[in-house]
């Protein structure tokens, strides 16, 4: 009844240029290229080992110079991002305590952001951040990564079988190519 056909369903999240100065003052790692790792989600089923984020973390230090940080909130999500960061060998850091809006600035602004199934990938997406998503088989693929998605890379199977090597190539590929921002 309202004549609309095909609509495309888009959440642009704006910049908010307050939180993205204030995160950067307390942050000044953010003005280099950077990778953000996001660790933490509601379900055993979709976490990635910490080692594994580890080692790519550790892999990205070593082939492109470039360090990682990774996000969390809450004791639980602190004690597993330094457990990627003790497993980086030094090339993985965790990123300060920051509100929702200044993860946005983080995400936005990273080189490439590697998460596991969560609304941290949701939020990559308002961001239009460039993404590599672990996504476990429990929701249908069109859920993670969605047609409007230009920067998005879904490594689609149960996380315990996604190796090192798949989520290197796949942040690697952005690294390498014009969809990199």
């Amino acid at each position: 009844p309202l004549g609309i056909e095909n609509p495309t369903l888009r959440f642009d999240v704006p910049a908010y240029e307050a939180e993205t100065a204030s995160l950067r003052s307390r942050f000044p790692q953010m003005d280099r290229p950077f990778v953000a790792m996001c660790a933490a989600t509601s379900k055993l089923s979709k976490m990635w080992p910490t080692d594994r984020f580890g080692a790519v973390a550790k892999h990205l230090g070593e082939r492109y110079q470039l360090p990682t940080y990774v996000t969390w909130a809450g004791d639980q999500e602190e004690q597993r991002a330094q457990a990627i960061a003790d497993a980086s060998e030094g090339h993985a850091h965790l990123a300060p305590a920051m509100s929702l809006r200044e993860l946005a600035a983080l995400l936005r602004a990273a080189a490439c952001v590697v998460t596991v199934e969560s609304g941290i990938g949701h939020l990559c997406h308002a961001v239009d951040a460039t993404l590599v998503e672990i996504y476990s088989r429990v929701l249908p693929l069109a859920w993670a990564e969605p047609k409007e998605a230009t920067r998005c890379t879904v490594l689609y199977n149960d996380p315990r079988l996604v190796t090192c090597a798949e989520v290197f190539d796949a942040v690697a590929s952005f690294l390498a190519s014009d969809r990199a921002p």
